[in-house]
């Protein structure tokens, strides 16, 4: 049997080009980048992913990691990605 089903969702894209991702120990900004836009983070809505950029743009950095956090985050914007997965179960 055959399924599929369209995902889609927002993701924060930065001015050179990569995408935002989660990292749990961080000390640069290109710590948190990655091209592959499935590793990106995703917000279910544009108003979600808009908020983040936003509530960066006021962070108080205390460690490096937060600063450089707020280093990525500042310069990216919301992009929306739309995911068709297909598979093939056996029955």
């Amino acid at each position: 049997m055959k399924i599929s089903k369209t995902y889609s969702g927002y993701i924060l894209k930065h001015e050179s080009g990569e995408y935002f991702a989660s990292s749990f120990s961080s000390f640069s900004p290109q710590s948190y980048s990655t091209d592959d836009l499935l590793n990106a983070v995703r917000y279910p809505f544009k108003s979600t992913a808009e908020q983040v950029v936003a509530n960066a743009k006021v962070m108080e950095p205390r460690w490096d990691g937060e600063k450089s956090l707020k280093d990525f985050l500042i310069h990216c914007t919301p992009k929306k990605i739309t995911v068709n997965v297909e598979a093939e179960v056996e029955e």
